[in-house]
């Protein structure tokens, strides 16, 4: 039968391109021997004992040779300034996890599955042959082409795993990229095959599991080691799982705001209240779609649902502005300069603006206040961003009523400043530094 079988490793350290000068692209031949496995149960295994050095030297087979060149800077700028060395047919590798920074408009949707293990019972004769086969399959059956072995690989419908020769608790650590379409990814199943290989090419005791890679709650399942049991044998598969994604959430709370136009107003508000306890690393992937939805919220909801959604922006906005979140900032205003799309919601901002400075004094908005305080900055560039598009989009350029709003804030702002309440008077300090002052 066509069967892949394990046949040896080779590791190349990379350490030494750290010290080279970072204007040196100078093209470098390197070699590394290649190292057959002692047993092949321990074959999943060989890559580490080969980057640890503890395999034989006298136990290497063969060589493998590669040129590597380092060239420093972004993708973009690399692609620019090294046309002759990267073209289209250039196969370019993600990073395994979602990177540090993700630049609003950017899109990935990546389901990682390693099929680590199994356990498996012997047979009478002798230990078995397994060997597991991998689709993705809809819930009507069919199978949808969206596995990936490779970065340069384009989608297959089926992955097979090597086969270990005669081994009932067979180990793979096989990594494989699962493309599911976003829009059909809640329909469809991780389907499993497991069986044994004879020698003559057949296949005997065929065995099937599934894994759904979302829950009935709309979430993708969570990162983690899942053991699959197979039918009610003690037989059990384990797989690994990751999702690098900026369009699906494990996070209940953040899937209800992304999916608001489908809730009931209750359930909205719900959504609203919740959005803080979205973890701040997922604010920032999804920052993009969460400010498209609160905007669009407070643009179109009425005053409870609307100033729930301004509460979250300015909560938001304090978040990427602590220190743990500096590096985001850039990408805040990549969206409001870019992405941002909002050109009526100004209105909406300067009112809430008001609301909290005009109420200043009173005890259960003083905390409030101090979030909108620190978050002016942006709220003002999200002001005249939203102002410009409408511009723009009505050929119109000042507006009587845009500037009384103006005027009004500016009061507004005025008279907290010279209110004489003690409450006040951090909250004053706060504004003046923020205006500048």
């Amino acid at each position: 039968g066509n069967f892949r079988r394990p046949s040896g490793c080779a590791a190349i350290p990379l350490q030494s391109l750290k010290t080279l000068n970072t204007s040196d692209t100078t093209l470098r031949h390197v070699t590394a021997h290649c190292f057959p496995f002692a047993e092949e149960k321990d074959f999943s295994m060989l890559h580490e004992q080969v980057i640890k050095k503890t395999v034989k030297a006298t136990d290497r087979s063969g060589t493998i040779s590669a040129a590597m060149r380092t060239m420093q800077g972004d993708l973009p700028t690399i692609m620019e300034q090294y046309t002759n060395l990267i073209n289209k047919n250039t196969t370019l590798v993600r990073k395994l996890g979602i990177a540090e920074v993700v630049k609003p408009g950017e899109f990935r949707n990546d389901f990682f599955l390693t099929i680590e293990r199994g356990d498996f019972e012997k047979s009478s004769k002798s230990p078995p042959n397994m060997e597991v086969m991998v689709h993705v399959v809809k819930n009507d059956g069919k199978v949808l082409p969206a596995i990936c072995s490779a970065a340069n690989q384009d989608p297959q419908e089926e992955y097979r795993c090597f086969i270990i020769y005669h081994c009932a608790s067979p180990r793979w650590q096989e990594t494989i990229r699962l493309a599911i379409p976003v829009h059909v990814i809640n329909d469809v199943q991780v389907r499993f095959t497991i069986h044994h290989c004879s020698s003559n090419g057949s296949y005997t005791d065929e065995k099937v599991v599934y894994l759904k890679p979302v829950l009935a709650n709309g979430t993708t399942i969570q990162d983690d080691t899942y053991t699959l049991f197979i039918d009610s044998t003690r037989e059990v598969l384990s797989c690994n799982t990751m999702v690098c994604s900026t369009k699906l959430t494990q996070d209940i709370n953040l899937l209800g705001l992304l999916r608001w136009r489908m809730l009931k107003k209750s359930e909205l508000i719900y959504a609203l209240k919740n959005v803080l306890l979205v973890n701040g690393k997922d604010i920032c992937l999804f920052m993009q779609d969460i400010f498209d939805a609160l905007f669009s919220i407070l643009d179109s909801e009425e005053e409870l649902c609307g100033q729930l959604a301004f509460n979250a922006i300015v909560r938001i906005i304090n978040l990427l502005l602590d220190s743990q979140y500096a590096h985001f900032r850039a990408s805040l205003d990549v969206y409001i300069n870019m992405h941002f799309s909002a050109a009526l919601v100004y209105k909406k901002i300067i009112n809430n603006i008001r609301g909290y400075l005009d109420h200043g004094s009173d005890p259960e908005v003083i905390n409030a206040l101090l979030y909108v305080l620190y978050s002016m900055e942006y709220l003002l560039k999200f002001v005249v961003q939203s102002r410009c598009l409408f511009a723009r989009s009505t050929h119109t350029i000042g507006l009587p009523s845009f500037k009384e709003n103006i005027r009004l804030t500016i009061l507004s702002i005025a008279s907290f400043l010279t209110n004489p309440s003690p409450l006040l008077l951090h909250n004053q300090k706060i504004a003046l530094d923020q205006l500048g002052v």
